[in-house]
C-alpha cells in the first residue's frame, strides 16, 4: 500500500526548494512534513538545533506543567542538604534516567560518582548523599511500592524523585509525604483515571499530591507529549542546570544516556526525540563514560573500535537488549553500577555479566517461543480467534514480552502471554497498528489486578484462576473491534522507484532522514514489472539471493528470512518488489542492493 502523501505540486517544490529527488520529497511528505522550512530543518544535521526553541528544536523545559515546583523542590534540598534517593524502573529506559538523573543531582550536589556503586539498601556499604533504588522486576514489579517507601524513610531519604514511573502512586505518594519526604515524579506514561476517556490523561487532582512531571497530563502543555522517560528526566535535569546557571552544552554530555533509553523504549523518532538520538548516537560512541565504552566494546557494535557513530539499530539490537537483560533474568542493579562507575576494570567485569544475562535471556526466549508456538498450534483456532492468550507454570516474565511481540510478528494480532505462579499470573501483551491493546485491557479491567501500558505494549496482573475468562473477554472486545482484513498484514510504500533510479546519491539522500525507529522507519520503496534473474538460498537457507533486471538495468537483492515464500520464486518471473535501498560495499566499489520487504509475482509472468 502506498503511503498517502502530498500532491504532486507540494513534491515539486520541495525538489526544487531542497535540491532532492523526488523518492526522497515523497517520503517526506508521508511523514507530515510537507512545508519547505519543516523539511530543511528535518534534512539538517545541526548540532545548533538543540540550542533553537520553536521549529527543529527542543522546547523550553519550564512548559512542563510541575517544572517550577519541582526544580524548587530539588533545589531546596540540596540546600539543605537532605538526602535525595532516585527511584526507577528494571528495563533500559528506566535505568538510563535513573543513571542520569544520579549523575546529574551529585554533580550539583558537589558529589563525584565513586568507583564502586551500590544500591541504597542494607547491604552495608555507605549510603551516598544522592543514591538510587531499582525494584526486582518477579519480587516486587512495576513502580513505586509501600515497601520501599518505608525503607527510604528508615534510610533517612528527605526527598524521593520516581523516573519512568509514579504517575498512578497516589496511596504510595501520600504515604511517603505522612512520613516526613518531599516526592517527585518524573513519568511519561498514559495513565487511566476514572470517569475520563481512555486517550486522555488525568488532570492535577487525579494525580499524586507532588509535583508530577509528565507530558500526558490532561492540564500539561508541553508541545512534545511523546518523550521516554529518560526525555522526562532530562527535561528536569536541563531545568535544574539552567536554574544553576549550567550552559544546556555542558547538559548535553547526558545526550549519550538519553539516545540510548529513548530507543531502547520504542518511542516515536519524531520531535524532539529524534533530535536526541540524531545528536546522541555520536555521543554514545565517543561517550567518557567508562560503563558505555565498555558495553560498546563487549557487544562489539558500531564505533566499538573507531570512535565512528553508532546507528540506531546497534543501540537497538546491540546495546539495550544488554541492559534490559539485566532486569529480565536477574535485576537491574548491575546495569546501573555499569553506567555510574568510574573505575574501568569494574565496568569491563559488568559488561561481561551484563552479556552473560543476554545469553541466558537468549536461551530462555527461544524456549518460550517453541513453548507458545507449538500451544498456538494445539489451541488457537486462528480462523475464530482475533487474539492470542497464552499461559504457562514455566514461563519467565522477564522474557514474555519479547516473546508476545515474536508472536505478533508471526500471527499478526494482539498477544497477550502469562507467567503463572502460585496462583498468580504476571502478563505482557504486544499489539498490532489496528487494536488499542491498553484500550482493550481496561475492557477488561475487572478481571485484573492491575494493568498499564500503552497502544502497542502493556503488562498486567491477574489471578490464575480467571485466565479463561480473560481470553474469552479479549477476543470478545477484538471481535468487535478487527476485521479480518485488520489481521493481513499490509507492506506501507513511500514510492515507486525504477532500477535506473536507485543511485548511491539516493540512498545518501534518504539516509538523511535517518535515525530510524518508530514512527520514522527506513524507506520502504516499490519497483514494478521486474523480472527475476536469478534465486539461491544463502546462509543457513532462510534468506533468499536474487538478481533482477529491468531493461538493461540490474540490481542484485536479498531478503532475509524468507521462509516459505523464497520457495515460490523462480528465475523468469515478473516480479513487483517492495525493498529498502541500501549500499553494499562487499568486494568492492558500492553497489545498490535491494533489501527485500516482499514480492508479488504478476500474472504476466
Amino acid at each position: 500500500m502506498i503511503k498517502g502523501g502530498g500532491d504532486e505540486e507540494e513534491g515539486r517544490r520541495l525538489c526544487e526548494a531542497l535540491g532532492i529527488s523526488h523518492i526522497t520529497a515523497r517520503a517526506l511528505m508521508c511523514r507530515g512534513i510537507r512545508e519547505i522550512a519543516a523539511a530543511r530543518a528535518f534534512l539538517a544535521d545541526d548540532p545548533s538545533a538543540l540550542l533553537r526553541t520553536g521549529l527543529g528544536g527542543l522546547s523550553d523545559p519550564f512548559e512542563m506543567a510541575d517544572m517550577g515546583r519541582a526544580v524548587e523542590t530539588v533545589l531546596s534540598a540540596l540546600e539543605r542538604g537532605a538526602r535525595i534517593r532516585v527511584y526507577g524502573d528494571y528495563d533500559v529506559d528506566g535505568v538510563c534516567a535513573t543513571v542520569l538523573l544520579v549523575r546529574a543531582l551529585r554533580g550539583l550536589a558537589g558529589e563525584g560518582t565513586g568507583s564502586k556503586e551500590g544500591r541504597a539498601t542494607a547491604e552495608g556499604r555507605p549510603y551516598e548523599r544522592v543514591d538510587w533504588y531499582i525494584p526486582h522486576r518477579v519480587d516486587e514489579g512495576y513502580g513505586l511500592n509501600e515497601e520501599a517507601v518505608r525503607q527510604a524513610h528508615a534510610d533517612g531519604v528527605g526527598l524521593l524523585i520516581t523516573v519512568d514511573c509514579g504517575s498512578t502512586a497516589v496511596s504510595e505518594v501520600a504515604l511517603a509525604r505522612e512520613l516526613g519526604m518531599e516526592v517527585i515524579v518524573t513519568d511519561h506514561h498514559r495513565i487511566e483515571a476514572s470517569g475520563q476517556e481512555a486517550s486522555s490523561c488525568p488532570t492535577r487532582e487525579a494525580l499524586p499530591d507532588c509535583p508530577v512531571l509528565n507530558p500526558w497530563r490532561g492540564d500539561c502543555e508541553y508541545p512534545f507529549k511523546e518523550l521516554a522517560g529518560v526525555g522526562v528526566a532530562f527535561k528536569l535535569v536541563t531545568a535544574l542546570g539552567r536554574a544553576h546557571d549550567v550552559p544546556d552544552e555542558q547538559t548535553f554530555n547526558f545526550l549519550d544516556l538519553v539516545c540510548l533509553g529513548t530507543v531502547a523504549d520504542v518511542v516515536p523518532l519524531l520531535g524532539e526525540n529524534r533530535l536526541f538520538v540524531q545528536h546522541g548516537l555520536g555521543r554514545l560512541a565517543r561517550s567518557r563514560k567508562v560503563g558505555i565504552r565498555a558495553l560498546i566494546e563487549a557487544a562489539g557494535v558500531g564505533g566499538a573500535h573507531s570512535g565512528a557513530p553508532l546507528q540506531a539499530r546497534d543501540v537497538a539490537f546491540g546495546l539495550a537488549p544488554r541492559i534490559n537483560a539485566a532486569g529480565r533474568m536477574e535485576d537491574a542493579r548491575a546495569a546501573v553500577r555499569l553506567l555510574l562507575t568510574r573505575d574501568l576494570e569494574e565496568a569491563r567485569e559488568l559488561a561481561r555479566q551484563l552479556c552473560e544475562h543476554n545469553e541466558a535471556r537468549r536461551a530462555e526466549e527461544l524456549r518460550t517461543l517453541a513453548e507458545a508456538e507449538e500451544m498456538v498450534a494445539r489451541e488457537v483456532d486462528l480462523a475464530r480467534e482475533k487474539a492470542i492468550v497464552l499461559a504457562s507454570e514455566g514461563w519467565h516474565p522477564g522474557v514474555i514480552g519479547i516473546v508476545a511481540s515474536r508472536l505478533v510478528e508471526r500471527y499478526f494480532r494482539p498477544t497477550l502471554l502469562v507467567a503463572v505462579s502460585d496462583g498468580m499470573g504476571k502478563g505482557s501483551g504486544r499489539s498490532i497498528g489496528a487494536f488499542n491493546l491498553w484500550d482493550g485491557l481496561r475492557e477488561c479491567g475487572d478481571l485484573l489486578t492491575k494493568f498499564g501500558g500503552h497502544r502497542y505494549a502493556a503488562g498486567f496482573g491477574i489471578e490464575a484462576a480467571r485466565l479463561g475468562e480473560l481470553r474469552e473477554r479479549v477476543n470478545q472486545v477484538a471481535d468487535q473491534r478487527l476485521s479480518m482484513e485488520d489481521l493481513t498484514r499490509e507492506i506501507e510504500v513511500d514510492a515507486e522507484a525504477s532500477l535506473s533510479e536507485l543511485t548511491a546519491e539516493l540512498v545518501g539522500e534518504l539516509n538523511r532522514l535517518a535515525p530510524f525507529g518508530m514512527g520514522n522507519p527506513a524507506p520502504v520503496l516499490v519497483a514494478r514489472g521486474l523480472r527475476l534473474e536469478e534465486v539461491k538460498r544463502v546462509g543457513d537457507g532462510s534468506h533468499v539471493s536474487l538478481r533482477f533486471r529491468d531493461g538493461r538495468e540490474r540490481a542484485g537483492g536479498i531478503w532475509f528470512r524468507a521462509g516459505d515464500a523464497g520457495g515460490r520464486l523462480a528465475a523468469g518471473a515478473s516480479v513487483d518488489v517492495c525493498f529498502k535501498p541500501r549500499l553494499d560495499e562487499w568486494r568492492g566499489a558500492p553497489r545498490v542492493q535491494l533489501q527485500v520487504s516482499d514480492i508479488g509475482i504478476r500474472d504476466d509472468s
